[in-house]
């Protein structure tokens, strides 16, 4: 995930955020107050953290029929997190 995020930046801007976590990587007011990255690396970063948080808002479903409908649902709220959560679906 972090190599596919740092792929997007320039060679400049992969040597600043270079032992950067993740989470701060995406993290809006933290890209913003990188003096270090140019114009360009910054909005690449803020399309992305915008995507992710789009990604884990909540959805309206119907009814779910499938582990595969549950995995779909909730894949894109647990990607990326480093202590397991349980969640109820009702």
């Amino acid at each position: 995930m972090k190599n596919h995020l740092i792929g997007l930046l320039t060679k400049k801007g992969q040597e600043v955020v270079k032992g950067m976590t993740v989470e701060s990587l995406l993290h809006r007011e933290y890209i913003s107050q990188i003096e270090e990255l140019s114009a360009t690396d910054k909005k690449r970063l803020m399309l992305v953290s915008r995507q992710f948080d789009e990604m884990a808002q909540p959805k309206q479903i119907d009814r779910i029929k499938s582990p595969q409908c549950a995995y779909d649902i909730m894949s894109p709220v647990l990607r990326g997190k480093k202590q397991e959560e349980f969640h109820v679906l009702l």
